[in-house]
């Protein structure tokens, strides 16, 4: 069900908050973005429509702009238990390699446009490995800033002679 008013769409199926104030479709989808958010903060979009050349649009779960300028499309399959949905996305994951994304877990296939990742909860959901899987395909964490530790200057105490 779609919504509008007079400047936007609204999807009545984004019902879940994730960080940054972006409404998502699934639980597991505020998962995905609290990883990218810890991961690339500020550097990821949800739904950004992407275009083939005939015109076609599809709407990725989550796109990331690394820190390298490499884009990384991240899909999870919430439904891959029901076969149309599992069928429909062998169909989509093709049209990405078309499109130049190459599958996160095959080197040999190029991808001039960035990588394909995706997670599903087939045996449940499973937040270390979807951010252990993340930190591998986009490079790791943010990069913390370097912390100079200042030394403590600590007096010496005054030694004191008992009295005998």
């Amino acid at each position: 069900m779609t919504v509008r008013d007079s400047l936007r769409r609204y999807d009545a199926n984004l019902i879940h908050l994730a960080p940054g104030d972006v409404l998502v479709r699934s639980k597991n989808e505020v998962i995905v973005a609290g990883i990218l958010e810890q991961l690339v903060p500020g550097r990821w979009q949800y739904e950004r429509p992407l275009r083939d050349s005939t015109g076609a649009t599809k709407y990725p779960d989550f796109t990331v702009e690394t820190l390298t300028g490499e884009q990384v499309i991240w899909e999870h399959l919430g439904l891959m238990h029901n076969p149309r949905y599992a069928r429909e996305w062998e169909q989509k994951k093709q049209w990405y390699i078309a499109q130049g994304f190459r599958p996160y877990d095959d080197d040999s296939v190029p991808g001039p446009r960035g990588i394909l990742m995706w997670t599903d909860d087939r045996h449940g959901v499973n937040e270390p490995d979807w951010h252990e899987l993340a930190e591998r395909v986009l490079g790791g964490g943010p990069a913390q800033p370097q912390r100079r530790v200042a030394k403590k200057a600590v007096p010496k105490r005054p030694q004191h002679r008992r009295a005998r």
